[in-house]
């Protein structure tokens, strides 16, 4: 019984994989103060799949954390306003699926128009 019980959860998880799969690409995009985020996650129904947080880190320290409820098409955008961004700043941006799984992109500021 307890070896039944085992695999029934086993197929469960790996079942479960099948169907969650991390955000594809993170895009991000300076312009002054602003960061421009673009998410690929490609998806068949964005409803019940899709990016469910994004963080954003700026030198090592989280700055900024958005949660989301659906995506609309297969990504996710969002544009987030940082006072204090300068260039050589060190700009992280990770996503996560609401089904397991994430993406991480890091970039250093080159400037800031």
């Amino acid at each position: 019984m307890k070896s039944l019980i085992l695999s029934l959860i086993l197929v469960f998880f790996v079942i479960s994989s099948v169907f969650a799969n991390a955000p594809k690409s993170v895009d991000i995009t300076v312009s002054e103060k602003n960061i421009s985020v673009n998410i690929s996650h490609p998806v068949s129904n964005p409803n019940n799949h899709y990016v469910k947080k994004v963080e954003v880190t700026l030198n090592d320290q989280k700055i900024i954390e958005q949660t989301f409820s659906l995506q609309e098409g297969n990504s996710q955008e969002a544009i987030y306003h940082i006072p204090d961004l300068k260039i050589s700043d060190t700009v992280t941006v990770e996503a996560f699926c609401n089904m397991g799984g994430s993406q991480k992109k890091t970039i250093i500021v080159q400037s800031v128009k």
